[in-house]
């Protein structure tokens, strides 16, 4: 599979990216896509050369979601609809609402804040990915690779079976 290109996102998204408030052109869109493609490498470890055949309709899901998110993030009116994520609730005259905080989506352990995103990203993720969002939401570090030295005999000139065959020779000895 290739990357999904402008053309591809354009035939598969219901959004008329053209008519947004903030128009967004052919030019614009192609920023975006590229974008929308890396992110989802980045966050889902997938590459879309010789990705699984089961795999692909996601992956293009997700480039598409991503695409739209974000050319609705660069409207005009986004300034304000995204305070309205720093209020945890409000009332009005006994109407009471609450709202999800700034960093409830890291509390809720999401890889995107749009629910129908996160959902595709994480199915699509590779195990590897999967552990590393974990441990990075538990606060671990990953583990490392470990090798077992014999540090028995350092510093005494010895090695257990002798010095290799070249050593003399390497040293001009």
């Amino acid at each position: 599979m290739n990357a999904p290109t402008v053309n591809e996102v354009n035939a598969w998204s219901l959004v008329e990216f053209a008519s947004l408030p903030a128009p967004v052109d052919n030019t614009l869109l192609a920023v975006y896509v590229a974008r929308a493609n890396d992110y989802v490498i980045l966050i889902s470890g997938q590459v879309f050369a010789g990705m699984p055949a089961g795999l692909v309709t996601l992956a293009q899901e997700c480039v598409q979601m991503r695409t739209e998110q974000l050319a609705y993030q660069a409207q005009p009116d986004q300034i304000d609809t995204r305070t309205d994520d720093a209020i945890a609730s409000f009332g009005v005259d006994g109407y009471n609402e609450s709202r999800r905080g700034l960093n409830e989506a890291d509390k809720e352990r999401m890889v995107n804040p749009w629910q129908g995103l996160h959902d595709r990203l994480w199915r699509l993720m590779t195990d590897e990915k999967r552990d590393e969002w974990r441990e990075r939401w538990a606060g671990t570090s990953p583990a490392f690779a470990v090798s077992e030295v014999a540090w028995g005999d350092f510093g005494t000139g010895q090695w257990p079976s002798g010095p290799p065959d070249d050593f003399n020779q390497s040293f001009g000895v």
